[in-house]
């Protein structure tokens, strides 16, 4: 039993963290370090500087309890802002951006009350917005992190999501890749995974863990899979709010059409969509009867494409691609496409069976070129599950009004609260969220919930503003789930 003296002294404590008053972090303008490649030719060199530290207390206030602002002067020192601005901490950045190299930073920290100073790195890949973040929770591990509960942030009921995975030897391929994304999501969504495995026969379950520890050996006979699929679909009664399912099998069970229509059937009965994640070592024609399957069942395919970049003896490089049972040729990283229907006119006519294994010699043997350089194999199977869950939390609510706006000359429709007011002829500055979604302009989508309407005289990093095209370019350049992102916008019309 806890003393009356202790339980005083936690809520003391406790009253102390939450009466933490505003600014308790102020970034200095950064310093910068190389050729730094922005979309917005129009900042300097000087205005840059100030723009990271406005991007940077951005994402401290967004991702963490505690308060941030930027401060325009540097000429005063760390221990003058500590007096001046009655601060817990200064901060400084220190970007380096090296010539066709990825860039870093180092964070300086100076706690104004001990007088101490320490410094951490990071390296900057993939997008700035997401790296930093990332950065920053390294950082400042000190502070608590408010929760991603998403429940709240993308509508009021979230999807729970389960997995049905044939261990085989044929998916071993893919199963560090699934083990990755299953075990990311549980730390970045507001939602639970549930996956369910066949192994050799024998069934496993997990509930937000790692699915490493299954060996993915022996071919499962199709029985096993269904005896193990019913126990799957039973096992729904015991999981809350759980209406997405995806099956990553083997394409050959797939060949059992008559039963799989009827188990599908009978999760969609129980409010069930169901993916089928199509492994990219699959022929042709499984694809099409994979295809007939979610078709008759009205569920959805999800056809893995695989890729490697290749140096024939002549010098040329290009990407092989193997999507859909066919091998493609192309210039261009397959990474930035979100479908690859535009590959078409660059399909190699082979009429044999096409594997990730045999891709250099069907090429070699079919083209006459001499394949003497090659990196491994990637594939988009994240891309696919990560945009596909954020698009299932990203609807377009019945609720949402839509606005036709103008930003940098190209027109869009976006989503906004009801009792968001916007004014025909007016223009604003747009923050939100986007993901991919190919059926609205410019392939893009909002969330309403996470838009917020400013007036333009609203300080936003200007280093997130963008162009509506450039969002797209984005997402897919960097293997986005969603972008959030500014734009100045002008109302054409409220819907």
């Amino acid at each position: 039993m806890y003393s009356f003296y202790q339980i005083i002294s936690f809520f003391f404590i406790l009253s102390l963290f939450f009466e933490i008053k505003a600014n308790e972090i102020l970034f200095l303008p950064a310093a910068l370090e190389g050729e730094v490649r922005i979309r917005n030719s129009e900042i300097s060199q000087s205005d840059l500087k100030i723009e990271f530290a406005k991007l940077s207390s951005d994402i401290i206030n967004e991702d963490l309890y505690v308060s941030a602002n930027s401060y325009d002067n540097s000429s005063e020192t760390s221990k003058e802002v500590c007096n001046i601005k009655r601060v817990h901490y200064v901060i400084k950045d220190f970007y380096f951006f090296p010539q066709n190299q990825t860039p870093s930073v180092t964070t300086s920290i100076y706690n104004c009350s001990s007088g101490q100073e320490i410094r951490k790195e990071s390296l900057l890949k993939g997008y700035i917005y997401q790296s930093l973040r990332d950065h920053y929770k390294k950082v400042f591990h000190f502070i608590p992190s408010k929760s991603t509960n998403t429940k709240e942030t993308f509508k009021p009921k979230e999807s729970n999501v389960l997995f049905f995975i044939d261990a085989s030897a044929s998916l071993s391929n893919e199963k560090a890749e699934l083990n990755q994304f299953i075990t990311n999501e549980i730390q970045m969504r507001g939602m639970d995974l549930y996956s369910n495995l066949v192994s050799e026969g024998s069934y496993f379950s997990f509930m937000n863990g790692e699915i490493s520890s299954v060996p993915f050996a022996k071919i499962n006979s199709p029985e096993d899979l269904w005896v193990a699929y019913r126990k799957h679909i039973q096992s729904i009664k015991k999981y809350k709010d759980v209406n997405v399912q995806f099956l990553v099998l083997s394409p050959i069970q797939f060949t059992k059409k008559k039963e799989w229509i009827t188990l599908i059937n009978d999760a969609r009965s129980k409010g069930i969509l169901t993916y089928i994640v199509v492994p990219y070592s699959s022929e042709h024609t499984y694809y099409q009867n994979i295809d007939s399957i979610a078709k008759i069942t009205n569920s959805k395919s999800l056809p893995v494409t695989v890729w490697k970049k290749v140096g024939f003896l002549q010098g040329e490089e290009k990407y092989l691609i193997l999507y859909k049972g066919y091998l493609y040729s192309s210039n261009e990283n397959p990474g930035n496409y979100l479908t690859l229907d535009e590959l078409d006119k660059k399909r190699i006519q082979i009429d044999e069976k096409i594997t990730p294994y045999n891709m250099n010699q069907m090429v070699e043997k079919y083209l006459n070129q001499k394949i003497i350089q090659e990196s491994k194999f990637q594939s988009n199977m994240s891309y696919l599950l990560k945009n596909t869950l954020s698009t299932l939390n990203y609807p377009e609510s019945v609720n949402s009004k839509r606005i036709l706006v103008r930003s940098n000359g190209q027109a869009m429709y976006i989503l906004v609260k009801p009792n968001v007011n916007l004014i025909k002829g007016q223009s604003y500055i747009l923050e939100s969220n986007f993901i991919l979604d190919g059926s609205n302009s410019w392939n893009i989508r909002n969330n309403s919930v996470r838009t917020k309407i400013h007036n333009l005289s609203y300080r936003y990093p200007k280093l997130l503003e963008f162009k509506p095209s450039e969002i797209s370019d984005y997402l897919k350049k960097f293997n986005l789930s969603e972008l959030k992102a500014y734009l100045i916008v002008t109302v054409e019309e409220v819907l």
